[in-house]
């Protein structure tokens, strides 16, 4: 086997390796932007390979965390654990909105509400 059939294998390889790997890292992200955990399409990835993405496609929740309005949170866990994915997402401005409805909706939590707004000004003036 000559240099050029190596590379060529090579490079079979890698997009073969991609092929695999893509849809693999596309539903952990989708997950991730929906609010559930990375760990469901893994699992679901190491028991179906790539076709994991499909099935993932017909499971997965039908809003992500950022085209829910803020109105659709029953309590303000829901919210809170809402807002703080978006922060993790870097989605600030989405976070700071519905951190703000919180403190109005639930005033108990207005002083968590607002050292969480600070944090996440701090990382926006830094970027």
């Amino acid at each position: 086997m000559g240099p050029i059939e190596a590379v060529l294998g090579l490079a079979c390889v890698g997009v073969l390796g991609l092929i695999w790997l893509w849809p693999a890292a596309w539903a952990i992200g989708d997950a991730q932007k929906r609010g559930v955990s990375a760990a469901l399409p893994i699992a679901m990835f190491w028991l179906a390979g790539p076709f994991a993405a499909l099935i993932w496609l017909a499971i997965r929740p039908a809003k992500a965390v950022d085209q829910k309005l803020p109105v659709d949170y029953r309590n303000a866990d829901d919210a809170l654990a809402a807002a703080s994915q978006l922060d993790h997402l870097g989605e600030w401005d989405a976070a700071v909105s519905l951190y703000n409805h919180v403190a109005l909706r639930w005033p108990e939590h207005a002083v968590y509400v607002e050292n969480c707004v600070q944090k996440i000004r701090q990382k926006q003036a830094a970027d």
